[in-house]
């Protein structure tokens, strides 16, 4: 089995901002728990959202617009915390 490089900050080093998961949730290449269980590892409080219908390049619907909506919400939120 390949050993993964390890990242140039320790996740558990990051403790802002936000940090937001969007997986698509039929990725065929990367299994969203690998994904959620570095996402476990960050100090700054995080989010996960499984995109719907979505494989690895995440454009299929409903997930695609899913993703839109997410980006559009914590964009409206850095705006009215600024």
């Amino acid at each position: 089995m390949r050993t993964l490089p390890e990242p140039a900050v320790p996740p558990e080093r990051i403790s802002r901002p936000l940090g937001i998961l969007l997986h698509p949730d039929e990725d065929g290449w990367t299994a969203p728990e690998l994904s959620e269980s570095f996402l476990s590892r960050l100090a700054a409080p995080t989010r996960s959202v499984r995109l719907a219908g979505c494989g690895h390049f995440p454009v299929e619907e409903p997930g695609f617009q899913q993703l839109l909506d997410e980006v559009a919400v914590e964009l409206a939120s850095l705006e009215s915390a600024a």
